[in-house]
């Protein structure tokens, strides 16, 4: 209880955490003493989009798996206003994790839905990105329509500018075939 993890801030906690993360290093001790941390009333509240983004992506990559820990990640994250400060990468990040673990949360998918059109539109979302929304959305069997049609426009720009790596068009064809939107547009460019 005493140990020198209690003193650090939220923004050291994520650094320390994304250098675990990099290095592959697993430690289920660790991560157990760094989710008590986490779950201290009112801790998440100073972490920033970058630093609590981080922090969710290497509880994923560590794979230290927390219903509680992702309960109280969706919690934090759907304060008021908060997804808004989100850059397209960090958001990307957190659909991603939440559909690596196959954590459903209807509420938050909802949240990042609606920053995509509050602030993904004007943010500079790429087409990876796009592509890695629609297959978070389709791993969890949620069929947002308006964000699947949206993020379409994203995807077929990059396609048509050959910007997708053949894996993120493999995923998007994966993504709208499991949420069962036949989309001929897509396919005729990828042909």
């Amino acid at each position: 209880e005493g140990g020198l993890l209690n003193t650090f801030v939220p923004t050291e906690i994520a650094m320390l955490l994304w250098a675990l993360g990099r290095a592959g290093v697993k430690d289920d001790h660790f991560m157990r003493a760094v989710g008590l941390r986490l779950l201290r009333p009112g801790f998440l509240s100073g972490f920033n989009a970058h630093a609590l983004s981080n922090t969710i992506w290497a509880f994923v990559v560590l794979e230290y798996r927390s219903p509680l820990l992702m309960s109280h990640f969706a919690e934090a994250l759907l304060r008021p206003h908060f997804l808004s400060t989100f850059k397209p990468k960090e958001i990307a990040c957190v659909a991603w994790a939440y559909a690596t673990l196959g954590s459903k949360n209807p509420a938050l998918m909802d949240g990042i839905a609606q920053w995509y059109f509050d602030t993904g539109l004007r943010s500079g979302l790429s087409g990876p990105q796009a592509v890695q929304l629609v297959w978070a959305f389709a791993a969890l069997g949620v069929r947002h329509e308006a964000l699947l049609a949206a993020c379409k426009g994203h995807i077929l720009q990059s396609l048509s500018l050959a910007a997708l790596a053949p894996r993120d068009v493999a995923l998007t064809v994966w993504a709208y075939g499991k949420l069962q939107v036949h989309d001929a547009a897509l396919l005729q460019i990828i042909s």
